[in-house]
């Protein structure tokens, strides 16, 4: 559940901390980053294969490659809007 909290801030901790806002970041947002909580998140790039190995999944993604192929590709005719098989 997302819970907000009223803080109290002076004109010139406000301007501040506004002043260190990025675009459209929320203030919430701008805390986390001035104060590290946001690079202590596990990096996207961490989990990059962590399934290496595993042979079921590798199974999984050879049938996925299977069926794609298998596929026949489907084309969109622009004017007429309609899809139809190649």
């Amino acid at each position: 559940m997302k819970m907000t909290k009223t803080i109290k801030l002076s004109d010139n901790a406000y301007a501040v901390l506004d002043a260190q806002k990025i675009g459209k970041e929320t203030f919430s947002h701008t805390v986390l980053r001035l104060t590290g909580e946001l690079s202590k998140r596990t990096p996207l790039s961490s989990f990059a294969g962590i399934w290496k190995g595993d042979k079921e999944v590798e199974n999984i993604y050879k049938k996925i490659l299977r069926d794609r192929h298998r596929q026949r590709p489907r084309w969109m005719d622009f004017e007429t809007g309609k899809h139809r098989r190649g």
